[in-house]
């Protein structure tokens, strides 16, 4: 049976938004709960507000060069492993919480001690079940 590549692409969005959203929602109505404080936002500096035009335009020249210069299947599966690759680590994100709630054991994170990243036993599990649907 095939499906319209639009219907593949709106039931993953949609799917993907709502989850992100429910466990967002479910995050905050527990913090409410045990009277945590709200965690700290993130805000956008000046100097990445006045980037983006300059990395956008970069990023769109060099698209236009690769359709250009490139042959079309070679851009195609560039841009289709990238966003395959994108849209594994994101539903991975989404499955990992659900994992560590399990499997209480899989929470212990490694990595650098004062790295911008760690790793934890729930992610590379979460990274393996996700990558065969991609």
């Amino acid at each position: 049976v095939q499906i319209p590549v639009s219907v593949q692409m709106l039931t993953s969005s949609v799917a993907l938004i709502a989850l992100g959203a429910e466990r967002a929602a479910r995050r905050e109505q527990t913090r409410k709960e045990s009277g945590e404080a709200a965690e700290p936002r993130e805000v956008i500096s000046g100097s990445a507000v006045y980037r983006f035009p300059l990395s956008a335009s970069a990023m769109l020249l060099s698209l236009f060069l690769a359709f250009k210069y490139l042959p079309e299947r070679w851009v195609s599966m560039a841009l289709t492993a990238g966003s395959v690759l994108m849209a594994v680590l994101a539903l991975a994100g989404l499955i990992a919480p659900t994992l560590e709630t399990m499997a209480p054991i899989l929470t212990s994170r490694a990595g650098p001690p004062d790295a911008w990243w760690s790793l934890a036993a729930s992610d590379v599990l979460s990274i393996a079940l996700c990558a065969p649907i991609g």
